[in-house]
């Protein structure tokens, strides 16, 4: 657990190598351990926002982390369903996404979120809207600049027009 979190902070600080290579150690000496898959989706997360490019690469990895994480903690698959969600949006299959989205916990703002960048790409404008009346219902102080503070902007431009086409401020 402890190389997954360090792999996660590497990753935020935009160390790619040390990042990987700790999420790595972290699987290898502990395979069964489920809650290091979700950290291998989160690290591999920032690493696309960083870097863009490395989206289509990671996403297919980050489906199959998510899906082991639920093999191995089927009690608490709502965990597994964002991150699910997340690579299905980054592999461009955005039905597949709302789908996951549904399935995960729909008090956290950032599954609406996830649904309304979803909805957006494909082209359903008034689900998207939806989704952001939800997110604050659920967080009536959210703003899209505190959001692009918090989360790296590189890469996430279109996500941003998303969210503020929708009508989130």
């Amino acid at each position: 657990m402890a190389y997954s979190l360090r792999g996660w902070i590497a990753a935020i600080k935009g160390q790619r190598d040390n990042a990987i290579a700790d999420g790595k150690r972290a699987v290898s000496l502990d395979p069964n351990n489920a809650l290091i898959y979700a950290h291998l989706v989160n690290i591999n997360g920032f690493l696309i926002l960083a870097k863009p490019e490395l989206g289509a690469s990671l996403a297919q990895e980050n489906l199959a982390y998510a899906q082991k994480g639920m093999r191995l903690d089927p009690r608490r698959p709502q965990i597994y369903w964002f991150e699910e969600g997340l690579a299905y949006d980054l592999m461009g299959r955005y039905a597949e996404a709302v789908h996951a989205f549904n399935r995960s916990d729909q008090n956290d703002p950032y599954v609406h979120l996830g649904k309304l960048g979803a909805y957006s790409r494909l082209g359903r404008e008034q689900d998207a809207r939806a989704e952001a009346k939800e997110v604050l219902r659920l967080s009536p102080g959210f703003s899209v600049d505190q959001y692009q503070q918090r989360v790296p902007a590189t890469g996430n431009q279109q996500f941003i027009a998303d969210l503020r086409k929708a009508g989130l401020k």
